[in-house]
């Protein structure tokens, strides 16, 4: 099930309008905005931002590994960069397997159990905004679905430029918009 902002373009797999590209205005630093954030390649590599940390240790963790599991799919594109955009500690030891569907079904099951947490810590705080985040996380993971089901459906298909890179649109907005609401409520819910 795909949302009113999903597009199919031919030859490439459907992909959603990232939230991040309609921000009227930014509510972040310039160095923070998706254009410079996400721009180069698609294959290009996210590289982590402390400014991205939440405040949430078990979430910035969470945060930290969508980065290694989203630049472990990146990699196994035609012309990516290797690195990964991460050093020593922060290497994805379990992705070894170098199919693109695998790597991209370990994104849809980490974000499965982050959007668990994610959620638990919103019902815990009595968080305003909960419905509407709960929303956006069911319609991403649908979004997300989908393309899976659409690349396992028609082998030989690789994850295209555009799908690549509204996902990384998406890793980057997840980040920036939705979950910096979070982390004020949180601290404000917390503070002492």
């Amino acid at each position: 099930m795909m949302n009113r902002h999903t597009r199919h373009t031919t030859g490439s797999l459907p992909v959603g309008q990232a939230r991040s590209d309609r921000l009227e205005s930014p509510a972040e630093p310039r160095d923070s905005q998706p254009s410079r954030m996400l721009e180069g390649p698609a294959q290009t590599p996210l590289i982590w931002r402390d400014e991205w940390c939440m405040g949430i240790p078990a979430l910035d963790a969470d945060h930290r590994r969508l980065v290694m599991l989203v630049n472990a799919l990146l990699a196994t594109q035609p012309g990516a960069e290797h690195s990964l955009g991460i050093t020593g500690d922060d290497r994805e030891s379990d992705t070894t397997d170098s199919d693109p569907l695998a790597r991209f079904e370990a994104i849809l099951d980490h974000l499965r159990h982050h959007f668990e947490r994610e959620e638990a810590l919103m019902l815990s705080i009595d968080y305003a905004d909960f419905q509407t985040h709960k929303c956006e996380h069911s319609l991403q993971l649908a979004e997300l679905t989908e393309l899976r089901r659409q690349v396992s459906r028609e082998p030989g298909t690789v994850f295209g430029p555009e799908s690549l890179q509204w996902i990384k649109r998406w890793c980057f907005d997840h980040f920036i918009a939705e979950d910096r609401r979070l982390s004020k409520a949180y601290a404000d819910a917390t503070r002492p």
